[in-house]
């Protein structure tokens, strides 16, 4: 029948079953499709899984967004009227930076011009948001709009030069603008007699343009126009219309509550509702101004006995809360929970925690996964984060999930990659940049590179001294030298020529890199495919096109970078027909000039922001999607995260040139007010459980922060109202804190993991116990290498956890460096120097030599800084070496080799090794160091041992480029064997656990104890640990060892640390 017809409810599940029957009960006619508008895609695939699910099959059914039905409406009546229009909201963009550039000369732009001072891209980005504005007062102000068709005098500098833009697009576009096409389609409209579909169905709808509203409602002049509204309370609006009906439902209340007809006018409403629903109330009043068929019935009107249930019945009520003011509180239930946390991260691992509470026994009976629903007001935001929570929280109760809403830019995805690519192209291409390419499959497998190659590469790329920069020439396209040095080229041709040379001898002004080898050349082919491509890429995109050679360029980029087969086919279509655009816009905004690739990657990356991934929602799984008006479909479930005082309700800032600003209309776009009914529409959607989390303490001093304020508004309704009070449940800092794991905390837990760390806290020695007291174990005849037990002694913890833990600990120092060197850091000095020192034990007169080859190797600052600088470095070196002319001179340098056995605990152990630096009758160590170390002292110590327990009483002398040096004198074979035999006791120990000892540190406090007293000792030693300049509280594994142990803040574990130093630099009978 045609009409418009209204059919309103609270009962989403009524609504839709309505319209099922409708669509069953009067189907159309053979190849004729059921059109049903829907606002989010959520809602299409929440209506065609309950259609399928009910029905087995769900086909013969459009969706369409309204924007889409009435696009197809324009074509259905105006035919002529080209699909792509310059005022399309997508094209109007380029059309605005077109006519900025083209009139870039006139007086009337002068502010705007003044503001973009010739920069590209600040003029697409101002175009960006003009266009948006344009977009709204077409909507919101027509009246705005109609007023400078009719050269109506401006009233302001801004309308002044926002009127002489929109004239200039009219002028430029052969075609009429919308509110003059819409004027045309109302009258074709009322002229026709001929319905363009049988019936039309528009779901759950809380707020529609104005314009679309007209339009369906002359449409139902020649078909049938069903609109289901959601309503929170069937009459509530009408309190505020002088309708007659308003008056015949305001009496019918009365009389059910008793009350007279005076009193009704006095009776106050639901604050929640009145709060929060003031855009659905202006919604149906704009409907109500039509003649329409209003059907109220679908109600859901018997709401559970507890407290988010009689919540919902006061708002379905339109009534304060029903209790009397001496009745008992409600009771605080599990039907709505509000958590406070102290980041994203905590948020997450609680939401995992009470979701498993739902499926418990005492949870939500017979709970399914897909009936749950998560919500967060931007779903990228927290996407990374649910990733890894529900990915590894618990494997022993894993849920399954899908997301909804997210970019297509989202890190994971390959049109970010392909925007990562397009950074690349127009930056200093920096080697972490480019290493970040290779971490994407798709590009890795276009150049045939696997994961362990791109380690291999990595290392490679280090070594051989990148930094960035394809060459000379693109840096001296940037205004600098043309230094070859650090460049990418450089790099590859020392690895090139490495590969075929295998000698560290400079070849051509190159010094070969000799780490590769063998199969390895593949890989390196390879890697020189990769960087030959973005070379050219790059040459490619330096020169300006028009928008239709960038689209050949980026479909010509995409397929020579990506390999299809690793990439989702959906994310690669919605890549390419997004890149397809760029034809649509030069056709249409008749913007024919060049532009570079910096404004071409600054539309693309906005297109795909706005663009939102149409799967996820209602996957068999949980769902978690953004919080999205029009939304409002009921699930058991329903979980709101991210509800801060700051992120809900969201904030819009307006323009300083929007003429709307300062005065609002009902129907205008109100960001916080669409936040507010989304708000009420998500509280009355739950239909067991209603979950709230917040970040309500500061990680920084715990300090209390505030919700969102509808949370609040909400926390004050249930204490007010329901004299339910302590609503909100503080959660710790930590997931393992004793609380989760404490009768009658209110807190709970289902990690094993977190009771087992929670435990470890409650009585940290018991953990320990097992290490402190285990026996050495091995087997008779064990063989043992000098020079491995000096790497022991040196991180017995990193030994413990690489050998005994399997764990594969890497060194990160200079790997992610971008820059070239500008002095020579402390690691890289060392190393320069101690080269030099090699040459010099040669008798080689190496300066000239090692300057060349330092260079060669990128190593050295550039030009003549590098050479200053080097030199310097030599300058130290030589004084040191000039002191120990006098102990090695005319003495050759020999080693000691040998064997020794000992017997520990009735096993024999052998150790055997070699020593160097032999110069007679001593060893004679310079390293050139600034001072001597820990790691230096343990180092003379062990090998001085060793070499006297071999019967050889030499003497260890350890020089350093300054103070003084540190001398063991000769020992007896019994002494030196005895405390040889204590340390590789030690070892045999300590190779299977953890061992409290830290060169640096062990050392300080040994040394300072043989002059001071324990306490003096101790307190120096944690300052020594504290210092700065110590790199070894940088180690991973030394601060595993601190920590484990309670180094400095326990008792038990600073003693064994104690005895551990002590026994390790226990040099009597060895003295300094």
């Amino acid at each position: 029948m045609r009409g418009l017809h209204v059919y309103r409810g609270n009962d989403q599940g009524k609504l839709a079953d309505f319209l099922e029957e409708m669509i069953l009960k009067a189907p159309l006619p053979p190849m004729q499709e059921e059109r049903i508008l829907v606002q989010t895609r959520g809602l299409e695939r929440w209506f065609r899984w309950r259609f399928s699910k009910r029905n087995g099959v769900c086909s013969g059914l459009k969706f369409e967004t309204p924007v889409e039905f009435v696009d197809g409406i324009y074509q259905k009546y105006m035919g002529g009227y080209p699909a792509a229009s310059v005022f399309d909201a997508e094209n109007l963009t380029w059309s605005v930076y077109n006519l900025i550039d083209q009139q870039q000369g006139e007086g009337a732009l002068e502010k705007l011009n003044r503001y973009i001072s010739g920069d590209n891209l600040k003029r697409f980005k101002l175009s960006e948001k003009i266009a948006d504005l344009f977009d709204q007062y077409l909507v919101y102000r027509p009246e705005i709009i109609d007023s400078w068709s009719q050269s109506v005098n401006p009233l302001s500098e801004d309308e002044s030069w926002q009127s002489y833009l929109w004239r200039g697009l009219v002028e430029n576009n052969a075609f009429q603008h919308p509110l003059q096409r819409h004027g045309d389609l109302m009258q074709a409209i009322q002229k026709s007699d001929q319905a363009p579909y049988p019936r039309v169905s528009c779901l759950f709808t809380s707020i529609m343009l104005p314009l679309h509203l007209q339009i369906l409602n002359a449409l139902s002049s020649v078909m049938e126009v069903h609109l289901f509204f959601f309503d929170p309370c069937p009459n509530w609006f009408w309190q505020e219309s002088p309708h007659k009906r308003k008056q015949a439902w305001l009496k019918k209340r009365n009389m059910k509550r008793g009350l007279s007809e005076e009193d009704s006018h006095q009776l106050p409403g639901n604050e929640l509702l009145h709060s929060w629903g003031q855009m659905g109330k202006h919604f149906l009043q704009a409907v109500f101004q039509f003649d329409f068929d209003d059907r109220s019935e679908f109600n859901r009107e018997h709401f559970p006995a507890t407290l988010l249930g009689h919540i919902q019945s006061d708002v379905f009520q339109d009534s304060p809360p029903q209790r009397d003011a001496n009745a008992p509180p409600v009771e605080k239930d599990a039907s709505l929970t509000i958590a406070s946390v102290h980041n994203q991260l905590r948020e997450v691992e609680v939401l995992y925690d009470y979701l498993l509470s739902c499926f418990d026994k005492s949870g939500v009976a017979n709970l399914k996964q897909d009936e749950i629903l998560v919500m967060v007001p931007d779903i990228n935001e927290y996407a990374a984060t649910i990733e890894a929570v529900f990915s590894n929280r618990f494997r022993e109760h894993r849920l399954q999930y899908a997301f909804a809403d997210t970019r297509f830019s989202r890190s994971t995805s390959c049109s970010s990659q392909f925007l990562s690519l397009l950074d690349i192209l127009s930056s200093r291409f920096e080697k972490s940049a480019i290493l970040s390419l290779l971490e994407f499959p798709a590009i890795r497998s276009k150049f045939k590179l696997s994961e362990d190659d791109l380690e291999t590469v990595r290392t490679w790329v280090s070594e051989a001294g990148i930094r960035w920069g394809l060459d000379g020439g693109q840096k001296q396209q940037m205004g600098l030298p043309a230094e070859e040095q650090n460049t990418w080229k450089h790099g590859l041709e020392r690895m090139l020529m490495g590969y075929a040379v295998s000698e560290e001898t400079t070849v051509d002004g190159i010094y070969p890199y000799t780490a590769i080898e063998g199969r390895e050349a593949a890989v390196l082919g390879n890697l020189c495919e990769f960087i030959d491509a973005l070379q050219a890429a790059f040459r490619q995109c330096r020169t300006a096109v028009d928008l239709t050679g960038w689209q050949l360029r980026l479909h010509s980029l995409f397929k020579q970078f990506f390999d299809r087969k690793m990439a989702n086919d959906h994310e690669i279509r919605r890549l390419e027909n997004a890149v397809s655009k760029l034809q649509v816009f030069y056709d249409t905004s008749r913007y024919q000039s060049k532009c570079s690739l910096e404004l071409v990657r600054s539309w693309l990356c906005g297109y795909l922001d706005r663009e939102k991934t149409k799967l996820g929602f209602i996957s068999g799984g949980i769902t978690f999607c953004s919080m999205i008006p029009m939304r409002a479909i009921p699930f058991r479930v329903i979980c709101v995260l991210g509800m801060n005082d700051t992120d809900f309700p969201r904030k819009e800032t307006k323009l300083g040139f929007n003429l709307m600003k300062g005065e609002t209309k009902p129907l205008d776009r109100d960001l916080k007010q669409s936040d507010r009914y989304l708000f009420l529409e998500t509280l009355l959607s739950a239909r067991e459980r209603l979950y709230i989390s917040f970040t309500g303490r500061s990680m920084v001093d715990n300090g209390v922060k505030q919700p969102s304020s509808v949370v609040s508004e909400l926390l004050e309704y249930a204490e007010h109202g329901y004299g339910v009070k302590d609503l909100i449940t503080e959660h710790p800092l930590t997931a393992y804190n004793q609380k989760y794991f404490r009768a009658g905390s209110g807190l709970f837990s289902y990690s094993q993991e977190d009771v087992d760390a929670a435990l470890s806290l409650l009585n940290p020695m018991q953990t320990r116990e097992a290490a402190y007291s285990a026996e050495a174990q091995w087997e008779h005849g064990d063989q043992i290498n000098l020079q491995s037990l000096v790497a022991f002694f040196k991180n017995p913890v990193k030994a413990f956890l690489v050998k005994e833990k399997g764990l594969t600990l890497r060194s990160f120092d200079g790997d992610f460096s971008n820059e070239e060197a500008f002095q020579l850091e402390a690691l890289e000095k060392y190393a320069t120097q101690s080269e030099y020192v090699d040459a010099w034990k040669k008798g080689e007169n190496s300066e000239h030599i090692q300057f060349q080859s330092l260079k060669a190797a990128g190593r050295l600052p550039h030009g003549h800084i590098g050479r200053a600088v080097y030199n310097k470095a030599v300058i130290e070196v030589k004084d040191m070496l000039s002191r120990l002319e006098s102990e090695i001179a005319n003495v050759p340098e020999t080693r000691i080799e040998g064997q020794l056995e000992m017997e520990i605990d009735k096993k024999t152990v052998v150790l055997s090794g070699c020593v160097n630096d032999i110069y007679g009758y001593r060893r004679v160590v310079f390293r050139p160091t600034s001072s001597i170390k820990g790691k230096d002292v343990l180092e003379l110590w062990l090998k001085h041992l060793f070499i006297n327990s071999l019967e050889k009483r030499f003497d260890s002398v350890f020089y350093a480029k300054s103070g003084s040096p540190l001398t063991f004198q000769p020992m007896g074979s019994h002494h030196a064997q005895k405390a040889m035999q204590q340390l590789v006791r030690l070892y045999l120990v300590y190779k299977r656990q953890p061992m409290p000892f830290v060169p640096s540190v062990s050392y300080e406090y040994v040394n300072i104890l043989s002059r001071e007293n324990e306490r003096s000792a101790l307190f120096k030693a944690e300052k020594a640990w504290q210092n700065e300049r110590n790199y070894d509280n940088r180690d991973f594994s030394f601060n595993v060892c601190m920590k484990h142990f309670g180094i400095f803040t326990q008792p038990e574990g600073t003693q064994h640390f104690q005895d551990c130093a002590e026994k390790v630099f226990n040099f009597s009978g060895g003295s300094r």
